[in-house]
């Protein structure tokens, strides 16, 4: 009877085992999704950097209005705003900080 009982315990840890490492590589499966995606998203900021300058896109992202702002369509200028979002789980940049806009580029 012990021995019966000492199976069932056996094969129920062995279950309980599986299942939990099931359920930590999904989550570390998730983590690295999350992290790729915002790679991507730092990729193609530092791209739109590149292409209209450092300065032009941090003062996009705080909402200034300059010479350096105008030359640059609203659809790229929404563009940049909604990744510097996601990128910062943010709703509002006008609340960052300067030197978190510029860690990300």
């Amino acid at each position: 009877m012990t021995l019966c009982y000492f199976f069932i315990l056996l094969i129920l840890a062995y279950g309980a085992d599986r299942y939990n490492d099931s359920k930590q590589s999904k989550k570390v499966s998730e983590q690295n999704a999350k992290s790729n995606e915002i790679k991507l998203k730092k990729a193609t900021l530092r791209e739109i950097s590149r292409k209209q300058g450092e300065l032009t896109v941090l003062e996009i992202a705080q909402g200034l209005k300059t010479s350096n702002t105008r030359g640059v369509n609203e659809i790229e200028q929404n563009q940049i705003r909604e990744l510097y979002k996601e990128i910062l789980e943010v709703n509002e940049l006008s609340k960052v900080r300067v030197d978190a806009l510029m860690k990300v580029l």
